[in-house]
């Protein structure tokens, strides 16, 4: 029905709104079991706001027909009628209306003005659907996003093409997103940087991936705190920068933000896993910042020398491997290397040998950012969990899933939106983003 008037539109909702009650009466309140009510609810609840909001789409384009303007600025003509479906949040989706179509006097481009100002695309998702649909399909695998988080739990229905156009239309925005963040404020505490790399599935070949991850110090809650669960760290506030490729790629990406922390004045603090690339980026983008092989890594590498040098799970390996953990604890890291030094001269067998010169070398290269008594008593974290933690959370968790393979293009759209996501406030702005360029 197509309403003209304000009193058409109340005496019409009145109508609906009076057969929705009787509906009501007899499955509801009348009905021999209430055990699916909220389900009757939801179904004929929604049928009846998507009626209604029809009803006031309809009567809004009616008021707006003639005052809408071509693209090319001239004035719109109203045509005919024409019907349309809006696809909505609302369960059950979609909403039937007949709009003015028009075109402009000067270039002849039709138009539906009311599908225009709604944001609607040429297919009639609204924006509001847009993005449900997108968060679905960043989330979860497309098939799971489609038919179990849209279908059965929002009760809305976006194929699997749409959710792959989708990624891809935001794949720009989700990029720009990515490179920028809220001005960082001067503060006392450090601003946090923590790089690592990895590998994807894409194009029938294993690609690099390299990540990154900022934070400020005052974001993240110590494990002694009272708002510390269960005795665990988290950091409150992050921005995520993913991308795949090389070093260089990783560059471009934080060239930007590094110019907002240097403007910032503040500290920064890098932590890695000791490969060389990594300190080279961080000598480049943040000169004079302060170096940290990660503690755990660290470990990992001795542990691994202890097991060549005394044997798999044995107590010499143990008390050894506690020992070195110890002296670099407390900057002995001088101590850990002349005895590594020693005792490699005294050992006789090639394999252990080649354990104590390589933890030695490893050690070595590495040497001022093993100063780790130092950087305890300065505060600083010495730990890069927070970089393993958003490997998991960028990549393993959607893209990484068994049987999974990537196109490139789908691949990049989707790295950059999961670093969006995983972003804090990133995923506004890469809207805001979005639909100042049309696609949101």
């Amino acid at each position: 029905m197509l309403v003209t008037t304000d009193r058409e539109l109340r005496e019409e909702c009145g109508r609906a709104a009076g057969e929705f009650a009787q509906g009501l009466l007899a499955s509801v309140v009348d009905a021999p079991s209430v055990e699916r009510a909220d389900e009757w609810m939801r179904k004929h609840g929604s049928a009846l706001l998507r009626r209604m909001l029809g009803l006031a789409l309809m009567l809004r384009a009616e008021k707006r027909r003639t005052q809408g303007r071509c693209a090319c600025g001239q004035a719109l003509e109203f045509r005919q009628h024409r019907p349309f479906t809006l696809h909505t949040v609302l369960p059950g989706r979609d909403v039937p209306v007949s709009l003015p179509y028009c075109t402009c006097r000067h270039c002849r481009t039709g138009s539906l003005p009311l599908v225009e100002e709604l944001g609607a695309d040429r297919e009639g998702f609204s924006p509001a659907l847009r993005e449900m649909g997108l968060l679905a399909a960043v989330r979860d695998p497309f098939d799971q996003a489609e038919n179990e988080t849209l279908a059965k739990f929002a009760g809305v229905q976006v194929s699997h093409d749409k959710l792959h156009r989708l990624v891809e239309e935001h794949a720009a925005p989700a990029q720009q997103a990515m490179s920028t963040m809220p001005e960082v404020p001067p503060g006392d505490q450090p601003i946090y940087l923590g790089i690592d790399g990895g590998m994807a599935f894409v194009d029938k070949a294993w690609h690099e991936v390299k990540l990154a991850v900022l934070f400020a110090g005052e974001d993240y809650v110590r494990k002694d705190s009272p708002r510390a669960d269960a005795g665990r760290g988290f950091i409150t506030a992050r921005h995520v920068v993913r991308v795949r490729g090389g070093p260089d790629e990783l560059r471009a990406r934080l060239t930007p933000l590094a110019t907002q922390v240097a403007a910032s004045g503040r500290r920064v603090v890098a932590l890695g896993d000791g490969a060389p690339w990594i300190w080279s980026l961080v000598e480049e983008l943040f000169p004079g910042c302060t170096q940290i092989l990660d503690w755990f890594h660290v470990d990992e590498h001795i542990a691994a020398a202890a097991r060549v040098l005394y044997g798999e799970n044995t107590e010499e390996a143990a008390r050894w491997r506690a020992v070195q953990l110890e002296r670099l604890a407390h900057d002995g890291v001088d101590h850990v290397l002349e005895a590594l030094e020693i005792q490699r001269k005294r050992l006789r067998k090639a394999a252990t040998r080649e354990a104590a010169r390589s933890l030695r070398h490893y050690l070595v290269t590495n040497r001022g950012r093993l100063r780790y008594g130092t950087f305890k008593a300065q505060g600083l974290r010495i730990g890069s969990g927070f970089i393993e933690s958003a490997v998991n959370h960028v990549m393993q968790q959607r893209m990484k899933r068994p049987g999974m393979r990537w196109k490139a293009a789908g691949a990049d759209a989707m790295i950059a939106l999961r670093c969006v996501y995983r972003t804090t406030g990133g995923w506004d702005r890469m809207l805001a983003h979005a639909k100042s360029r049309g696609t949101g």
